[in-house]
């Protein structure tokens, strides 16, 4: 598996932004969680995202326009906590399954 590292978030906003985003370009986003690990400042969350691309997605600097398929990729999310909030969100996709399903 080829780990790509996505833009980071930092901050509520740049948070609730990044979560937005990826709400919206896989609208039908299904997550199948293969594990998670919890801890006071934190978690990492690995799971397999399967979905239908429906806004352009930049992918290491290559436009990717939706073509309507159903695609599924390995993520790894590793959010930093505080106070309850997630105050910082990294996300680590499988860049080579992503590319070969929607290229």
């Amino acid at each position: 598996m080829h780990m790509a590292r996505a833009p980071e978030a930092r901050g509520s906003a740049e948070c609730r932004s990044a979560f937005g985003f990826l709400l919206e370009a896989w609208s039908d986003q299904q997550f199948d969680i293969q594990e998670i690990v919890a801890h006071d400042g934190g978690c990492v969350c690995r799971s397999i995202l399967t979905g239908t691309l429906a806004k352009p997605w930049n992918l290491g600097g290559t436009v990717v326009e939706p073509r309507g398929q159903r695609v599924s990729f390995g993520i790894l999310d590793v959010m930093t906590c505080r106070e309850g909030l997630i105050v910082r969100k990294e996300i680590w996709l499988d860049g080579r399954a992503m590319t070969a399903a929607l290229m």
